[in-house]
């Protein structure tokens, strides 16, 4: 679902600032404690709405009703070395306290796996109302607002995140302004300077970077403070790589201990962004992989090899779907059946996911 939502995310915006004078307006909302402020009065309806079965609303009703609540605070000061292990241990129960208890009627709790899709039937109905313009996405609690403007025109955009903010107080949720954060995709040679959004009488922090489900988006789209973070966590994990090798431990366990702790890691959504990382960043993953052959004695696909298939493999997959998003815009001919390439102004959208991934489709068709 997370890469789901980065092939609509990337596609959009790489697909409108294709064309000239055109830029992007992305904006990264954070709610505060967001499970925590669910109205069950509010859900209901939208769950009767949803024809959900009236005993499976009842029982989500009893589960979010009535619930006892309390604090335990257990004493982090050791015993004195003197006593005994049984008196030591008496001490330390003896210090615990609880708090009183309390009865919450509202939100879900924390870490249950029914909360995100609660939350997610919550918020359901809040839709952008321009889909041309501006795009709403959501992941359960985690929510962009993407303003495509022409012509310097914000209206629409600046529009929809008032009508957000309103749906937002009817509805209970609060937003952490603080923490929302902006980004602005602007590859315009004479890109004017952008005023910030104000948001409950607060502006809204314009950033060259932020982290969206896992894959640090920048400015630029080159996806640089991503891959430096993700080859930090690489070189840590070839330590032990290296480990399991010095044990002796056997070749196919350290070729799968390779594909599902070193390589998931960086082919994360790696056909959303592979493509226009520079050289530089591809360079560091090389080295990476390099390593990790020379360790294991194995001979790993290298990084274009890699993104080359991923991407080959998702495109078709997507056209034996016709529901997906991305499906539309794929161009079959309709006399001979192939895909057709799609048309690109600049290199930036030429070697994003959709394109590039009907070139490789294309050449795997001719051989």
């Amino acid at each position: 679902m997370m890469q789901f939502l980065y092939f609509l995310t990337t596609f959009i915006i790489y697909k409108h600032i294709d064309i000239p004078k055109q830029y992007c307006r992305v904006l990264f909302v954070d709610f505060s404690s967001a499970f925590n402020t669910i109205q069950p009065h509010v859900l209901l309806p939208k769950l009767h709405d949803l024809k959900v079965n009236k005993n499976i609303i009842a029982w989500i009703l009893d589960f979010l009703s009535e619930r006892e609540q309390f604090v335990k605070l257990a004493n982090v000061i050791q015993a004195s070395p003197s006593l005994d292990q049984v008196n030591k241990r008496t001490h330390l129960e003896s210090s615990t306290a609880f708090s009183d208890k309390i009865i919450s009627n509202t939100g879900a709790p924390q870490g249950c796996v029914l909360s995100p899709i609660l939350f997610t039937i919550y918020t359901n109905d809040c839709r952008s109302t321009d889909k041309d313009n501006v795009s709403l996405l959501k992941f359960a609690d985690d929510s962009t607002i993407q303003g495509f403007i022409v012509d310097d025109d914000e209206s629409i955009y600046k529009n929809t995140i008032d009508y957000f903010v309103q749906w937002c107080d009817e509805h209970f949720l609060l937003l952490n302004v603080k923490k929302t954060k902006e980004i602005i995709f602007d590859f315009r040679r004479d890109s004017p300077t952008h005023t910030p959004l104000c948001i409950k009488n607060e502006n809204v922090d314009i950033v060259d970077s932020y982290k969206y489900l896992g894959i640090t988006i920048s400015k630029d789209l080159s996806f640089s403070p991503h891959i430096a973070n993700t080859c930090s966590k690489l070189n840590q994990r070839l330590y032990f790589l290296r480990k399991l090798k010095s044990f002796n431990v056997d070749n196919s366990l350290l070729k799968l201990f390779y594909s599902s702790i070193i390589q998931s890691v960086f082919t994360f959504c790696i056909v959303c962004f592979g493509g226009n990382i520079t050289d530089k960043d591809k360079t560091k993953i090389e080295r990476v992989i390099k390593r990790a052959t020379k360790i294991s004695s194995f001979s790993f696909d290298c990084f274009d090899v890699l993104y080359k298939n991923l991407c080959t493999k998702k495109i078709s997959s997507i056209l034996l779907d016709k529901s997906h998003p991305l499906f539309p815009h794929i161009i079959i001919s309709e006399r001979t059946g192939r895909l057709i390439s799609l048309s690109c102004n600049r290199e930036r959208y030429l070697n994003s996911f959709l394109p590039s991934a009907v070139r490789f489709l294309q050449e795997k068709y001719v051989r």
